[in-house]
């Protein structure tokens, strides 16, 4: 754990004073993190999420009566809830405690949420060729190279889709994917989790600080969907959110394309 005295500047990263230990970085390799959160603290909430969404699903399935078989193409709504549920508290909770611990006690300064014009724009336009060029050519590759089928690749998306209704259902389906999920889920991977990996390599070259941050976050990311085929293209978009929110030292940008990446899916899904 770093010392908890280092400076911050207005966006919520560490400047060099006078008695800094840390090696001298050109600006252009400036780091990005904003608070002194251990490694192992967002891996340990991740754990936890994983935890308390079974639990979710299992509260969810016993009050609703909904039941939920491998084999089924259908998620029911409440087992939806309980699931996203059991995950986002600890994601937000998580990031609330680090911010208080280990951050300035402003999350929003510490993890970087902030969101410029600027953002709307560029984010929605990387998060829709992201969903329509992105992932299709990483497909196309694994296919090329494997001979294997793709044809599976919508299930998991579908079963999703699948669990509104009709209506004030699909409504809140497509609230909970296109809106809940990039806000609380940047707030995680690409603030706690990817800021307190580079807290944690910060005196390795930046460039190796910045690649160490990027590719754990964005694994940590894929692994918490547990979408199988599906895991190719979601580290290559997770890479593509990283490493906007890296660049524009903020999370505006990332979360709108996250948006608009599953809004895409979505709208596509549901006239499939």
């Amino acid at each position: 754990m770093g010392d908890p005295n280092e400076p911050l500047d207005h966006d919520g990263e560490f400047t060099r004073g006078s008695g800094s230990s840390l090696p001298e970085q050109s600006e252009d390799s400036q780091v990005d993190h904003g608070i002194t959160t251990p490694w192992a603290f967002p891996i340990f909430a991740f754990v936890l999420s994983l935890v308390t969404s079974s639990i979710g699903v299992i509260v969810a399935s016993a009050l609703s009566g909904s039941k939920l078989a491998a084999s089924s193409t259908t998620l029911t709504e409440p087992l939806l809830l309980g699931s996203l549920g059991g995950l986002w508290v600890v994601f937000f909770g998580a990031s609330l405690v680090a911010s208080h611990r280990w951050g300035t006690g402003k999350i929003s300064h510490d993890l970087g949420i902030a969101i410029k014009a600027s953002d709307l724009l560029v984010g929605f336009v990387v998060g829709v060729a992201a969903q329509l060029i992105l992932v299709p050519a990483i497909y196309l590759a694994y296919q090329f190279l494997t001979g294997s089928s793709t044809t599976a690749l919508s299930a998991p998306a579908q079963k999703l889709v699948n669990s509104g209704g009709g209506g004030a259902s699909e409504v809140l389906v497509g609230a909970l994917i296109v809106v809940g999920a990039p806000i609380v889920e940047e707030i995680f991977f690409r603030g706690l989790t990817q800021r307190s990996f580079q807290y944690a390599t910060r005196r390795m070259t930046a460039r190796v600080s910045k690649l160490i941050s990027l590719l754990g976050s964005s694994l940590i990311f894929t692994i918490a969907h547990f979408e199988g085929l599906q895991s190719f293209g979601l580290f290559g978009v997770a890479l593509v959110l990283g490493y906007l929110a890296m660049k524009n030292r903020r999370l505006g940008t990332s979360m709108v394309a996250h948006a608009s990446f599953n809004l895409v899916s979505f709208v596509a899904l549901l006239h499939h």
